[in-house]
């Protein structure tokens, strides 16, 4: 869908941030959307189409400045992009297409008589569709804070007693395990295995993580980005041209590597979530899908083992001094991590 812009340039004003309502800064022309009831202060994308990362007080993260816009004559203009929600505040989000609007102040806020050249909204780019990752899996990782594992993993969005979500991770040397579940409502348990001289302990906790493209639900709130083909270095040494993905939602960055399979199966090589200051990657190698056909048995691997009924608790045996530091922080991994967010609008 392609909107129609009048913007007009106004009388410079010094602003130590862009995108505000007007007036505007120098740097920054001011404008109407047309049939979005809406103004905004938009600078010149520069020769690479980026554009001034600085925004006002009170935008979201899921709110970020694109070259979108351009004139009759080819100039482009950026923008604060959103969906739905995010802008900064005394803004709104007016949708022009279906998955992106573009953050706009009241028309009130407009002073200047200058005319008005019309833009329109860019064409984008044709959409390249992202894998689906599968949600039953094996693979050899290494494990952000964890090392190197073999892992296993079971996914469904709404788990029960009978189709759980759960994860195995295991150090290569079998020198200790982890396994975490959750069921029913409230029935979240994560297991250590072998860890020190403990034969198995049990503590409440959150369940895996959806390790899928994206992981924000409803996924409308995290557009998906292709970045591009790179070619990637993983923990073995071995290398792999793969897609880049990237979405953002809230504080969390996810930068993907996958391949297609001749199927149409994704298959993952490396995931990170950047927060803050922190970057946390995990990569894998020799990571197979399980087919469909083959999820009674695969599930079945996922029972609590009859060494772990009425094990006791590990934050005991760690105040004991029978569970070491190193082996709680290897149980509570992840428990305080970036979770999958859904959301009802």
């Amino acid at each position: 869908m392609k909107a129609v812009v009048a913007l007009a340039a106004v009388a410079a004003v010094a602003h130590a941030l862009h995108y505000e309502k007007p007036p505007c800064g120098s740097d920054e022309i001011a404008g109407n959307i047309k049939g979005a009831n809406g103004t905004l202060c938009a600078p010149k994308c520069d020769a690479e189409g980026k554009c001034p990362m600085d925004v006002p007080k009170g935008t979201w993260h899921n709110a970020t400045p694109a070259c979108i816009l351009s004139d009759q004559t080819g100039q482009k203009y950026c923008a604060l992009t959103c969906v739905l929600v995010g802008c900064p505040t005394g803004a709104h989000c007016a949708m022009l297409a279906i998955v992106k609007g573009v953050c706009v102040y009241p028309n009130g806020t407009r002073t200047d008589p200058l005319p008005a050249k019309n833009l329109i909204m860019n064409p984008e780019k044709p959409a390249v569709t992202h894998p689906s990752l599968p949600t039953m899996w094996t693979a050899l990782a290494k494990e952000d804070e964890v090392g190197i594992v073999h892992e296993s993993e079971h996914f469904v969005a709404k788990s029960n007693e009978k189709n759980i979500s759960a994860k195995w991770t295991n150090y290569t040397d079998g020198s200790c395990q982890r396994l975490i579940r959750e069921g029913a409502q409230y029935d979240q348990m994560r297991y250590l295995l072998g860890c020190d001289a403990v034969d198995c302990c049990s503590e409440d906790g959150d369940g895996p993580l959806e390790y899928q493209i994206p992981n924000i639900h409803p996924a409308f709130l995290a557009p998906v980005t292709y970045v591009g083909k790179e070619t990637i270095t993983l923990f073995d040494k071995s290398t792999v041209q793969a897609d880049h993905w990237q979405w953002k939602f809230m504080i969390a960055k996810y930068n993907v590597w996958t391949t297609t399979a001749a199927d149409g199966t994704g298959i993952l090589h490396r995931w990170q979530v950047d927060a803050g200051s922190g970057s946390y990657p995990n990569d894998y190698v020799k990571y197979t899908p399980v087919p469909a056909e083959q999820e009674s048995s695969f599930l079945a691997t996922f029972n609590v083992p009859d060494i772990c009924k009425g094990a006791q608790s590990c934050a005991s045996l760690h105040k004991e001094g029978k569970l070491s530091d190193k082996s709680i922080k290897f149980l509570r991994q992840g428990k305080k991590g970036i979770k999958p967010t859904t959301m009802i609008v």
